[in-house]
């Protein structure tokens, strides 16, 4: 099980790297700078999904990269801060998501109008069709019972 501290700890890191307009490869970048060695964009996914600890120089080098002390990143103080910050964020994924999701729609509603329209035009042309061959048989009928 998480330990509260650490769960604190990825919000509030994840909350401060929003504000901070840094998008997790960038973030991952200047933390690599901090720490001597490579942390890369996927690293910084795992650790705010809670995938992946964080070491206390990584926790240290973090809170320098977001210029905020590293108690900030560990206490509740400015929590409520955080989570507005994690909301914003999760409605903007939210409202991107939907945005893609009705530009789909509008385009799937034009493919099913367009394959009714075509489904109309050949149903007409069917029923044209069978006009005529019923009228054929028609007058087949007559001259060969008939006469006419």
């Amino acid at each position: 099980m998480t330990h509260p501290s650490e769960v604190m700890f990825v919000g509030r890191m994840r909350a401060e790297r929003i504000r901070a307009g840094l998008s997790q490869n960038e973030f991952a970048r200047r933390l690599s700078e901090s720490v001597g060695y490579v942390v890369d964009g996927s690293s910084v996914t795992r650790i705010e999904k809670e995938r992946r600890g964080v070491r206390l120089g990584e926790g240290v080098a973090i809170a320098d990269v977001l210029g905020v002390p590293l108690a900030a990143l560990l206490t509740y103080e400015g929590s409520f801060e955080a989570r507005m910050d994690e909301m914003r964020f999760a409605l903007a994924d939210a409202e991107a998501a939907l945005g893609i999701a009705v530009e789909e729609v509008s385009r799937r509603q034009e493919v099913v109008d367009g394959l009714r329209e075509q489904l109309d035009a050949l149903q007409g042309q069917a029923d044209d069709e069978g006009r005529e061959e019923m009228n054929r048989d028609a007058e087949d009928w007559r001259r060969d019972n008939l006469g006419l």
